[in-house]
């Protein structure tokens, strides 16, 4: 509250929420440009051919081939069909192998597998004719991006940086008061950070006591 002779003004100021959103609203944008150049960096993305019975631990990033520090085995290969022929399920059983420990799991179309960080992903599949028979083999799209993490996280806090920042509204509210001859003026104004209507709100709120305790002194 500041006074003068013949004046006073009160300030009244909510939103720390708002404040507090904006602060991770900033911060969810500096996580996502983190994760992008570390992505940019160190992303790797690469094809893995591997056939039914077989282990491969090389893919093949462009012209260029890179040796993973795990191998994929395809254990099993299914593909379960509709009543007219069209595939319903494609299922590869795979089994993968780093430093004598043997993990196994399953990929399908649009299910990838996650290990270690490593994204493995079922892209194709197709039939290797050997002698009499045919073997299966399966197009494996591997991906490592270590600013994912950073990019999750960026996108969280982002979403809850504009909750906050537009769900909850930062207001100011002044009130002037000035004695005049026989009369009291009394004047209301405010800021806010977000929408006006809490603004408005909290305004027309203040107006109304004092309006009330005004009566109530003249009756």
């Amino acid at each position: 509250m500041n006074s003068t002779a013949a004046s006073y003004h009160f300030e009244v100021r909510r939103g720390f929420v708002t404040r507090a959103g904006k602060i991770v609203l900033h911060l969810g944008v500096v996580f996502i440009t983190v994760g992008v150049l570390i992505g940019t960096i160190a992303r790797l993305d690469g094809q893995l051919f591997v056939g039914e019975g077989e282990r491969s631990n090389v893919i093949f990033v462009g012209e260029n081939t890179f040796i993973l520090p795990f191998s994929v085995k395809l254990d099993r290969f299914h593909v379960a069909y509709y009543e007219n022929g069209t595939p319903n399920e494609i299922l590869s059983e795979i089994s993968i192998s780093r430093e004598g420990i043997v993990e196994e799991g399953t990929l399908s179309v649009n299910r990838p597998y996650k290990f270690d960080g490593f994204y493995l992903f079922l892209v194709s599949h197709g039939s290797l004719r050997e002698g009499k028979g045919t073997r299966s083999y399966n197009q494996i799209r591997v991906v490592y991006d270590p600013g994912l993490p950073f990019l999750f996280a960026g996108a969280i806090l982002l979403v809850l940086g504009i909750s906050f920042t537009f769900l909850f509204s930062g207001i100011q509210v002044n009130v002037d008061v000035d004695p005049l001859s026989g009369v009291t003026l009394v004047v209301f104004s405010g800021v806010t950070h977000g929408f006006k209507i809490p603004l408005e709100r909290e305004i027309g709120y203040l107006i109304g006591k004092v309006s009330q305790e005004g009566r109530k002194i003249k009756g």
